[in-house]
């Protein structure tokens, strides 16, 4: 069975989550939220691949994507940049500050050394 694509696991993020339709749920209006949200998060023109086709801070940005769609007030990323060299991570440290600046989430990371 192939794995999901970024966009179909973003416009799916709700449906069998923890607590489906109870607290944590996204809603099913997502969808277009998600295809939105896809060039900010780096994913356009990424909506039909699938994961092993992306890089890994692809597929972490897509994970974020997934998360942010939650609409949680508070974030808790364990070591999200953990797994990606040096420079990739820097990158999405830089990115991640600008996705804040526009959701104003608080998000608590552990740190990635």
């Amino acid at each position: 069975m192939p794995s999901a694509t970024p966009a179909s696991v973003a416009h799916g993020a709700g449906k069998r989550h923890p607590g489906a339709g109870g607290p944590g749920t996204v809603p099913g209006g997502r969808r277009g939220e998600a295809s939105e949200l896809l060039p900010l998060f780096g994913l356009e023109g990424f909506a039909s691949s699938y994961p092993a086709a992306l890089s890994g801070g692809m597929r972490q940005r897509a994970a974020l994507l997934r998360t942010f769609l939650l609409h949680k007030d508070i974030l808790l990323l364990d070591e999200p940049f953990g797994a990606l060299d040096a420079i990739t991570r820097n990158a999405l440290q830089e990115w991640l500050l600008e996705v804040w600046q526009r959701f104003r989430q608080t998000i608590l990371s552990s740190p990635t050394t």
